[in-house]
């Protein structure tokens, strides 16, 4: 009899340890099925910053997460309609809610506006309104200032052509650069004269005009620019560009 109860004491603390090593699969498993797409955001309390890009924009959100609230802004940097006319930046406050794979934003501005998306991984998508009432996805991946700075200097650049010609909006003037950075010779002229309504699209009229300058940089690339009578807006591309080494 000794021998039977010890043989079933046994038995009984196998038939525990197995019972435990079951339930304890099973709670692994839940928890990697419940983390999902989510896992490396959720329970990400604290800061984060993270950049997503379409044709026309770079997006740069920055909040900070408590549980599945977050607080915080998203900066959009955008082209202007007129083709080569630089871009323009704004920011929007937002407070929003992370639950499960999903996402919603409600930013505040001159207008409320509600994005919804999923999270992925490190990151998120959001569905924004496009062009002509269509909508696109545009997804977010982890990143710094410093990515959303190359991002925005990429897409002002991608509005310019080597070589690339720019001109005034109603007047007789061409600004042509050629050499292996025109383009952004061509973005700094637009940036260090916001005043003026610069763009890629040819005018009428700007064919044959008198020279006002021709000039060289220490990369031996070339800038011509040509203008009507007065030779206001050619006179304010040469003085600029004489001052930045250019002769």
């Amino acid at each position: 009899m000794r021998w039977f109860g010890s043989w079933t004491r046994r038995l009984l603390l196998g038939l525990v340890l197995l019972l435990a090593v079951v339930v304890a699969l099973i709670v692994a498993a839940s928890i990697k099925g419940r983390s999902g797409s989510t896992q490396g955001t959720e329970n990400m309390n604290g800061p984060g910053s993270f950049v997503g890009s379409a044709s026309n924009a770079v997006m740069f959100v920055q909040w900070t997460r408590a549980g599945e609230t977050v607080t915080g802004s998203l900066r959009e940097a955008i082209t202007k309609s007129l083709a080569g006319s630089g871009i323009t930046a704004t920011d929007y406050p937002f407070t929003g809610v992370i639950h499960g794979d999903g996402i919603t934003l409600n930013l505040t501005g001159a207008e409320s506006t509600t994005y919804v998306g999923e999270v992925k991984g490190e990151g998120f998508n959001l569905t924004l309104p496009g062009k002509g009432g269509s909508l696109i996805t545009i997804e977010f991946v982890a990143g710094e200032v410093s990515s959303y700075n190359e991002a925005t200097r990429q897409l002002l650049l991608s509005e310019y052509a080597t070589p690339c010609d720019l001109y005034v909006v109603g007047h007789e003037v061409d600004v042509n650069f050629t050499g292996e950075k025109a383009p952004e010779w061509c973005a700094s002229i637009v940036a260090k004269q916001p005043s003026v309504e610069w763009t890629t699209e040819p005018q009428e009229n700007t064919v044959g005009q008198p020279v006002v300058c021709e000039l060289v940089n220490h990369a031996n690339e070339q800038v011509r620019i040509t203008d009507e009578g007065g030779q206001y807006y050619g006179g304010l591309a040469c003085k600029q560009l004489s001052g930045e080494g250019w002769g």
